[in-house]
């Protein structure tokens, strides 16, 4: 199966979103008891890699469509819309061979 490396970030419309991962990443995001975060205005997306492979694909596209939201939709979709079509859309890639990594050796 392709893996999608993301550690470079991902561009939404006219910005560049930086991808966030690491051991502090996921103390972090575990204190606060999620798998990920996206800040708009520090243009970041943050996901924990202690989970599985298929829970980081979901999780990097949840925060994905978080930024597209907010660049794109002036923050209008509402969470639960984002967290359905971001596990829609990880069916759908999964079904195709298709998920995402994190490389750190960057």
């Amino acid at each position: 199966m392709p893996k999608v490396d993301v550690s470079k970030g991902i561009e939404v419309g006219p910005s560049h979103y930086s991808v966030v991962c690491g051991e502090d990443t996921n103390k972090e995001l575990e204190s606060k008891a999620v798998y990920g975060d996206c800040a708009g205005l520090l243009r970041r997306i943050r996901v924990a890699t202690n989970t599985s492979e298929e829970q980081f694909s979901t999780t990097f596209l949840h925060e994905s469509l978080e930024a597209i939201n907010d660049i794109w939709c002036n923050s209008k979709l509402e969470h639960e819309l984002l967290t359905n079509l971001a596990n829609g859309l990880s069916q759908v890639l999964r079904g195709l061979g298709i998920s995402f990594k994190f490389d750190n050796s960057r």
